[in-house]
């Protein structure tokens, strides 16, 4: 979808070029600049404009577009071509994560995943600070990489349900909720929707659903049912009662992938320690929540 031959047509992109003068421009043939032109206009990056008989190009609109076309015009020289295929944007959207885990939530090898790390630190795109991160010279790279992803995301929910809401994103995996039922690829009931899985009968006014080429574990569950309502005391008593259930040993490992870690300790130490926090329900009302879906102190 954008690939190489996009990137091509967009590193020698001129306003006001016909898709002859563009497939000229790129080296290439008008059926490959013509194909390469629809997925263009499709992900915004560019407008077909007709004057009488004749089609002209202009920059899209699109906020991801504009800062495309202002990183071309910082680093002309760079192989965008190589580097910024649309695989590579979404390792960079989450590239602060260990390799593994970017490997599964991509869908590549973690191979795949090194050799392009590897690429991005050749050009000083990457560097290493405890994790790998996007350098901050890049900002406008770093910008139109959250912006691209998001703007992909919305393309996905927008052909699964027009309706639906999206609560929380982070590269190529997000959160919605919905009035439907979902029976999609990559589309995982979960947060309080999961919890009749575990015997917790909780039936919730909407369906959540996850996002994601990886498997979801029971971390996966109890953190989503925190972030589809953080300041809830239900959703918050329900990540508790959940994690109470199931103990799952690698909380908090998963939960770094959200950048949850902080509130994650607090229910491990909420549920096993009896330590309390302002936003979770007082031990009396957890322990009658306890006793109501029997779930062993």
């Amino acid at each position: 979808m954008f690939g190489k031959t996009e990137l091509r047509m967009l590193r020698n992109f001129r306003e006001g070029d016909s898709l002859k003068d563009a497939a000229k421009r790129a080296e290439i043939s008008r059926g490959k600049a013509s194909i390469a032109l629809k997925n263009l206009e499709m992900l915004g990056f560019v407008i077909r404009e007709r004057q009488n008989k004749k089609f002209f190009l202009r920059r899209g609109n699109a906020k991801h577009a504009s800062l495309l076309f202002e990183f071309l015009r910082e680093y002309p020289s760079l192989p965008v071509e190589r580097l910024l295929t649309q695989r590579r944007i979404t390792i960079l959207s989450v590239v602060e994560n260990d390799i593994p885990v970017i490997a599964k939530i991509v869908g590549v090898t973690a191979q795949t995943v090194y050799n392009t790390i590897k690429d991005f630190l050749r050009y000083g795109i990457l560097i290493k600070n405890n994790v790998y991160m996007i350098n901050p010279h890049h900002k406008t790279l770093n910008n139109f990489v959250c912006e691209f992803q998001s703007f992909l995301n919305k393309m996905e929910i927008e052909r699964t349900d027009k309706n639906a809401i999206l609560l929380w994103e982070q590269g190529p995996e997000f959160l919605i909720k919905t009035n439907k039922i979902i029976e999609r690829e990559n589309y995982h009931l979960t947060a309080l929707s999961a919890l009749k899985k575990f015997g917790l009968l909780f039936i919730p006014s909407y369906n959540y659903y996850f996002y994601s080429r990886r498997e979801m574990t029971f971390s996966d569950i109890i953190i989503h049912t925190l972030l589809t309502g953080i300041n809830s005391k239900t959703n918050v008593a329900y990540a508790c009662l959940l994690y109470q259930k199931m103990k799952p040993k690698d909380m908090l490992k998963t939960a770094r992938i959200y950048k949850m870690e902080k509130m994650a300790e607090k229910v491990i130490k909420y549920v096993n320690k009896q330590q309390d926090f302002d936003g979770f329900l007082n031990r009396e009302e957890y322990n009658e929540l306890l006793e109501e879906y029997g779930v062993k102190k």
